[in-house]
């Protein structure tokens, strides 16, 4: 920050007494050393300046004290804006320090936080601020923006525009709005690009598979083969008209593997137009970044080991970006020495083997969100040629004999 003073140095019997009683008084100077910068915009009737300080103290003159007055005192902030100004009456120098604390505290950057439930699991916001009310004004909205996308794309809520389109899967089309749409096509979109490891349509097979420690058993082939014949996402109907048909009675769409993506990406979009440039936006683990935190160093996401969670395999520096981690070591039961974990392959029916992690960094946290999910069905191999073939994209995936794998950009950032 910055105290401008405005004054005539030898003509001004205030400025001369605001200069020997407070700027040259050492008790102040120790303040201010480490605190702000004093600049004098000073304007003198006999002592000569250069031309290049002439001209620079007139232009500051006409944006911050068009009116000429002497002495006047005002506080900027670091982007130079201007913060107040401040008084100058004959106000001792511990009265006016006083003053500036205020005016200093007011204007602290600070990060602000809120964690909310949703979406069956959880939302973190965290904004770079100097304005309290303007930062929890703005996460209100955030909050906002995440129940209003809830009730559209969930489906556990029966009132939402996705659980009256599964509703009338096998009967009828049903016309959505515009956002769901463009959604739901370009999961269809990725569906194409992973090959179908991404698949929206795979609710049909989450009802055969439990994870939260009831299941004991995976469920019998038949039923799984049964239920593969409402899977694939190639059999949504999107029409010219807004609408859109599921044409097999059961089938359903699941944004499972998308929909926080999206959501975080939604909420980061308005926080952008908001003005706000140092945030994080947090859902379960999928992560947006943008800036610096108050401190002005860096935001970072570690990549945990998932063999050992109380250890870092890497950290991130991130600006601009998301990282989304998918796992398989949390939701999982084993069988006859086989773990079943909770991701499962669309074109199979069971859930896939060989990776136990990955994290994908990309600038859109929906491609980032679904791109994990994709990666364990399409493997090491095919995963990591997909991902070094996206820009401004990278992964890292965990396989289950412990290996680490890095895409080519991450390999020659190492």
């Amino acid at each position: 920050p910055t105290l401008l003073v405005f004054s005539g140095s030898d003509w001004c019997s205030n400025c001369i007494r605001f200069n020997k009683e407070v700027l040259t008084d050492s008790g102040f100077i120790y303040y201010a050393k480490d605190r702000f910068v004093v600049y004098k915009a000073d304007f003198p009737q006999r002592k000569k300046l250069p031309e290049e300080t002439i001209q620079r103290n007139e232009t500051l003159a006409e944006q911050f004290n068009p009116q000429g007055y002497f002495p006047k005192i005002v506080l900027l902030n670091n982007k130079q804006e201007l913060i107040s100004a401040i008084p100058y009456t004959k106000q001792s120098v511990a009265d006016f320090i006083s003053q500036i604390d205020q005016l200093l505290s007011e204007m602290a950057i600070r990060e602000y936080k809120k964690r909310i439930p949703a979406m069956g699991s959880f939302f973190e916001f965290i904004l770079v601020d100097s304005v309290k009310n303007e930062a929890r004004a703005t996460i209100d909205l955030c909050i906002q923006e995440v129940k209003r996308i809830e009730g559209l794309i969930s489906e556990w809520i029966p009132t939402s525009e996705i659980s009256m389109v599964n509703k009338m899967a096998g009967v009828e089309p049903v016309k959505i709005s515009p956002e769901l749409y463009r959604l739901i096509e370009r999961s269809i979109q990725t569906g194409n690009l992973t090959q179908g490891a991404f698949d929206i349509t795979f609710q049909a097979l989450s009802g055969l598979w439990k994870f939260d420690g009831t299941q004991q058993a995976p469920p019998d082939s038949a039923q799984i083969n049964k239920a593969l014949q409402k899977v694939g996402f190639q059999k949504i109907q999107l029409m010219d008209s807004g609408k859109v048909f599921l044409p097999i009675e059961g089938m359903a769409i699941g944004f499972g593997g998308i929909g926080q993506g999206y959501t975080v990406d939604m909420v980061k979009n308005l926080l952008i137009n908001k003005g706000f440039a140092n945030f994080v936006v947090n859902s379960s683990g999928d992560i947006f970044a943008a800036g610096k935190k108050a401190d002005g160093s860096p935001w970072k996401i570690g990549i945990a080991d998932p063999f050992n969670q109380n250890r870092m395999i890497r950290w991130l520096e991130i600006d601009g970006k998301a990282v989304v981690t998918s796992g398989n070591y949390e939701k999982y039961f084993e069988y006859e020495g086989v773990r079943y974990a909770h991701i499962l392959n669309p074109k199979t029916g069971w859930p896939a083997q060989g990776i136990v992690s990955t994290t994908i960094i990309s600038p859109y946290t929906e491609v980032a969100d679904a791109l994990a999910t994709a990666l364990f069905v399409l493997g090491v191999e095919v995963g990591l040629d997909l991902i070094n073939q996206l820009p401004q994209t990278d992964c890292i995936i965990i396989d289950d004999k412990k290996n680490v794998h890095y895409s080519r950009e991450l390999i020659i950032k190492n």
